[in-house]
């Protein structure tokens, strides 16, 4: 019987591992809140599947301008970049 197997010789179907927070999670989570106070114009979550963090804006922007990035300083050069292109009625760079 391979680990593939049940104990009748029958193929078992793969389990899916779902990520489980965890010390990074917990940290990730913690630094999300802390750039939502930093930009409260915004709220920030931390991903755990996707491993991103997500910045959704509390401000008038054009339609899709939702941002992510695996990093937070990444996030934050997203959120102000958008934040300046709103007041000036153009698209982000990234975004052309």
């Amino acid at each position: 019987m391979t680990s593939r197997e049940d104990h009748h010789g029958a193929p078992q179907a793969r389990q899916r591992h779902e990520p489980t927070p965890g010390r990074l999670d917990g940290a990730c989570q913690r630094q999300a809140q802390q750039i939502s106070h930093r930009h409260p114009r915004w709220l920030v979550m931390w991903g755990p599947y996707s491993r991103t963090y997500w910045a959704y804006p509390r401000l008038p922007v054009p339609p899709g301008m939702i941002v992510h990035a695996p990093d937070p300083e990444m996030l934050m050069t997203a959120i102000r970049e958008v934040e300046l292109t709103a007041t000036q009625n153009t698209r982000p760079n990234w975004q052309h």
